[in-house]
């Protein structure tokens, strides 16, 4: 199963729940990706545990992907798929409305790089759906795939 993790900072100086909670998942099996909003400090790499070290989630399974980086990589956008993305992003809106603002300012933003993590890779042809939850004990947005590649 792979999953995308969407959260607000990481590396961050104090990530204890969500590195925690990372490990959980990798131990269980899951594959997973991270996308933090803010961009990479990798000063910061310094207060990563011991628990989530390279070995265990590579710095590339870490991507900081700016909006712009994130529209590129989700090209090209199918016609075929304009309805299915226009009901995924309706159904995400309308779900972060619940939190505010700012929730949704976060989703949108996050949407274009849900996309392009759900596009189709070269290793393996086969494209992801993604949806949005909230996570009580994760800063920041949960993008859980409910298809495996």
């Amino acid at each position: 199963m792979r999953l995308a993790v969407f959260t607000s900072k990481y590396p961050a100086r104090v990530a204890t729940f969500f590195e925690r909670d990372m490990r959980g998942l990798i131990d269980a099996g899951v594959e997973i990706d991270v996308f933090p909003i803010y961009p990479l400090d990798a000063d910061m790499w310094q207060y990563s545990l011991d628990l989530l070290d390279e070995s265990v989630l590579p710095r590339e399974r870490v991507h900081h992907l700016t909006l712009p980086q994130a529209l590129r990589t989700a090209r090209p956008w199918p016609p075929q798929r304009a309805a299915t993305a226009l009901r995924d992003a309706a159904a995400v809106t309308a779900s972060a409305l619940r939190f505010g603002p700012a929730a949704v300012a976060k989703s949108a933003y996050v949407m274009p790089k849900a996309w392009a993590w759900a596009a189709p890779t070269p290793f393996t042809g086969s494209r992801t759906a993604a949806r949005r939850s909230r996570s009580g004990s994760t800063p920041g947005l949960t993008c859980i795939s409910s298809r495996c590649s």
